[in-house]
């Protein structure tokens, strides 16, 4: 009788599941990841990675507000250099966002593009998309109160990353 072979347990299957995933967008294979592919990876059977992200979908919406909690980290670090004049620390964070762009575009292409994370996103995505934002605003803002851009739409002028000068 043939002995039957113990699966492998992964102590932190879920933790693990994100932080492969990383890597792979990391390296650009966002169009590669899979839950079967990532349960190869990490050895353990095809339907682990399931018991933890019922679809692709919910993986790549926690990495993706993983992801956004550290964009919005990196840009309040800049809003917060108080020795700055506000124009160069908003020109900062307009810098970091394009080299983050430039930089990791699976990245970008999974935080900003809807059609990845399909419609079900889950609240928590959007709160953390919604808060790393609001840095930008919050920076702008403060351009406005020293009367450095004109007062109108922060959230446009974000967007656009060239706000209009006074």
């Amino acid at each position: 009788m043939a002995e039957k072979k113990d699966t492998y347990h992964h102590p932190n299957l879920r933790e693990a599941l994100i932080q492969e995933t990383e890597k792979m967008l990391a390296g650009c294979q966002l169009d590669s990841i899979t839950l079967q592919e990532l349960g190869v990876r990490l050895g353990v059977t095809r339907s682990a990675p399931y018991r933890h992200f019922a679809s692709k979908n919910l993986l790549l919406c926690a990495v993706a507000e993983r992801a956004c909690g550290r964009f919005k980290l990196m840009l309040r670090d800049i809003r917060l250099q108080a020795q700055l004049p506000p124009q160069e620390r908003f020109r900062q964070m307009v810098i970091a966002y394009f080299t983050f762009a430039v930089g990791n575009p699976d990245y970008y292409r999974l935080l900003f593009r809807e059609p990845l994370m399909g419609v079900n996103k889950p609240p928590e995505l959007a709160q953390s998309r919604a808060s790393s934002f609001e840095e930008l605003l919050l920076m702008l803002q403060e351009c406005q109160d020293a009367g450095l851009v004109q007062v109108g739409d922060k959230g446009q002028q974000a967007l656009s990353g060239q706000p209009c000068t006074a």
